[in-house]
């Protein structure tokens, strides 16, 4: 499981969602602190950190549910902390989350025309979606189940189901919540290799992820996060062998590679 674009390439390449200084509180408590980075085109980035960490919470931010008490978020350019989150998503930010949410009494096809027609398209009539909708199920694995209601779905078919769903707002960057968690080792695979599919679509990936195997393959860079705060930023290699986020997370290098 190895990345197609190392971190020096991505320096190359443009930035496409920029995260400054930004920092969320809830009463007294710091959700986020102070925390900083670039993300750039076509690449994948991982993010970890114990539970509590705030990797949720920076999702939160950058998909709209929160507005930041400090700092900003800049896609392309231009600020959109603050912003609805349907506005973000129309200016090409999708998201998917730890626990899947399709309308479990429609189709899987359904389902996707759904994304698809509220995207960042532009207007379209529900027969203009359903062609790309079938495209996109054909990518996510789920060809032939587009007249399965999704209740009728597996965990693994739900999870790739929410990525067809993110894929069909036609975005730029997908953030990803722990979509292999709850998987068995060969379905973690395929759901990785998913991803690199969708990364090869043009994509900017950003994802949350717990299955240590999964994230340090896929991923270009690796950004670790403690109470709140970035504590290590750098290749896989880099941050399995940084002794902060050992102590705070992994308890061993062993845990990553055997994990």
């Amino acid at each position: 499981m190895n990345s197609t674009h190392s971190p020096k390439e991505a320096d190359n390449r443009s930035v496409i969602l920029s995260v400054k200084h930004v920092t969320k509180y809830f009463g007294g408590l710091t959700a986020l602190g102070d925390v900083s980075f670039e993300l750039y085109e076509h690449e994948i980035l991982g993010l970890i950190g114990p539970n509590g960490a705030g990797k949720t919470t920076l999702f939160h931010l950058i998909a709209g549910v929160y507005k930041p008490d400090k700092g900003n978020i800049h896609l392309r350019g231009e600020q959109i902390s603050g912003l609805r989150p349907d506005v973000i998503c129309k200016k090409g930010i999708a998201r998917t989350f730890q626990i899947t949410k399709p309308f479990l009494e429609m189709s899987t096809l359904e389902n996707v025309m759904v994304g698809s027609y509220f995207g960042s398209h532009g207007r379209r009539s529900l027969k203009e979606c359903q062609k790309p909708a079938e495209n996109i199920l054909l990518l996510a694995g789920l060809a032939g189940k587009d007249h399965v209601t999704a209740s009728h779905l597996t965990l693994v078919e739900r999870k790739r189901l929410e990525l067809a769903r993110v894929l069909s707002t036609k975005p730029s960057i997908v953030l990803l919540d722990e979509v292999v968690a709850g998987l068995n080792p060969t379905e973690i695979l395929e759901m990785v290799e998913l991803i690199k599919k969708i990364r090869a679509e043009g994509i900017t990936i950003l994802m949350i992820e717990h299955v240590m195997k999964a994230i340090m393959g896929v991923s270009d860079r690796v950004i670790a996060l403690n109470y709140g705060r970035k504590i290590a930023e750098g290749t896989p290699e880099e941050i399995v062998s940084n002794q902060e986020v050992i102590e705070a997370y992994l308890g061993g290098k062993a845990d990553v590679v055997s994990g």
